[in-house]
């Protein structure tokens, strides 16, 4: 989905928003690699988001012009991709909280100290 938000991006780069986003991506990934680990990804993470739900939102604009009138596809169509979001945030957050707990930070949080 991110690589078909790119697609709807740069097809309408004249777009204050499209340039925007751009700027940011490569000014972040820039200050980024210079920074070699000081700064962390995660200022870029809402940017690449928006532009994931723009391929989602391009997605279904497709899947809406192949079926214009046909109740089932489209409702398959969106139930498939609903199944799917749904499937990717399950794991992201399984794995989150399955990994979070095994890193220094998450144990320095939850360990007990004694009096």
């Amino acid at each position: 989905m991110f690589a078909a938000g790119c697609y709807v991006y740069a097809k309408n780069v004249r777009l204050a928003r499209s340039r925007l986003f751009l700027a940011i991506g490569v000014l972040g990934s820039i200050i980024i690699g210079i920074s070699q680990g000081a700064i962390p990804i995660t200022p870029l993470v809402p940017f690449a988001f928006a532009v994931a739900t723009a391929g989602i939102g391009y997605m279904i604009d497709i899947w809406y012009r192949v079926f214009p009138r046909n109740p089932l596809a489209q409702g398959l169509g969106m139930g498939l991709l609903a199944l799917v979001i749904l499937l990717v945030a399950t794991f992201q957050l399984s794995s989150y909280f399955v990994a979070w707990p095994h890193t220094t930070a998450g144990r320095s949080q939850f360990t007990i100290k004694g009096p």
